[in-house]
Order: structure tokens, then C-alpha cells, then sequence
């Protein structure tokens, strides 16, 4: 994964957001990344459709650094 210099100026804050968004295709790109070059495979975060993180079924989170950095993210679906 790409390191990130980060300056904790204050608290982060951890938000909904769609699977789509282009903080979170970044994050996902860079860990994707980060399992190819540490297993040699990896799954491929753009082949899961953003609606499967939609609610009721799901729900994808972006967490910020106080300055709005994307520093990390998560979510869930039912499959």
C-alpha cells in the first residue's frame, strides 16, 4: 500500500460514502496494489457493482484525516 504522510492535527472523521466515490476508488486501487506486489494476486475492487454497498444491503465508509485526507476505508454487503 502507498504510505501516507500523515500530521495528526485533530480527530479524523468516518463517514458514509458511495463505493464510487473517487477517495475511496483510490484507496481501493492502492490496496489492490499493495496485494498484488505482497501475494502476486488480488481481487479488483472495480469489478464489484457500487449499488452492492447501497443501503439496506450495504454500507461503505470513508474515513478523513482532520485536514480531509482519505486515510482509510471499509464497508459491508450482503452477498
Amino acid at each position: 500500500m502507498t504510505a501516507h504522510a500523515h500530521q495528526r492535527t485533530g480527530p479524523c472523521t468516518i463517514e458514509a460514502a458511495p463505493y464510487d466515490d473517487a477517495d475511496v476508488r483510490q484507496l481501493l486501487a492502492e490496496f489492490q496494489a499493495a496485494q498484488m506486489a505482497l501475494y502476486g494476486f488480488a481481487d479488483d475492487p472495480s469489478a464489484t457493482p457500487p449499488d452492492e454497498y447501497a443501503a439496506p444491503n450495504g454500507l461503505f465508509l470513508l474515513a478523513r484525516t482532520a485536514n480531509r485526507e482519505p486515510a482509510g476505508c471499509g464497508g459491508w454487503r450482503r452477498l
